[in-house]
């Protein structure tokens, strides 16, 4: 898996040139890009944050959450409101904040109130709670059995 991705992140950054990593999905991807103007970050911020979920970690600030939520959810955004032609800043902005808001509140009950606590204890003076992520995860990025722990 892991090499699979890194051939989409040089085949994107070497401007879809030659075969992509699968085909026809490559070529049709990468009339897209071109029609579109999307910014080929979008793509490798994608790409870096589905590897990022082949190895357990935990996030232990809401940056590192956001920035995780950025990478695999706002990228997505970001590339279809090129696509929809809204690429004004206020809705490269919106597009970019649905996507970590989506990310957030995608998952199950207990990681959401996870997500919520792990947001209320960054603001006090407790220790901070971590919301862990596992091999396995959910196809949103969270594993549904994801939980604080202190």
């Amino acid at each position: 898996m892991r090499a699979e991705l890194d051939a989409w992140r040089d085949w994107l950054l070497a401007g879809q040139t030659g075969r992509a990593p699968r085909e026809p999905l490559g070529s049709l991807l990468a009339g897209v890009i071109d029609k579109h103007r999307i910014p080929v970050h979008y793509l490798t911020d994608l790409v870096d944050g589905l590897a990022s979920d082949l190895i357990p970690r935990e996030f232990t600030s809401f940056s590192q959450l956001h920035h995780y939520c950025y990478q695999v959810a706002s990228t997505v955004g970001l590339a279809m409101a090129h696509v929809l032609d809204a690429t004004r800043p206020e809705a490269l902005a919106a597009a970019a904040d649905l996507g970590v808001a989506m990310q957030l509140t995608a998952t199950s009950a207990p990681t959401s109130a996870a997500a919520a606590s792990t947001c209320r204890s960054m603001n006090s003076s407790r220790p901070a709670h971590r919301l862990r992520r596992s091999r396995g995860s959910s196809p949103m990025g969270v594993a549904p059995t994801s939980r604080c722990a202190r």
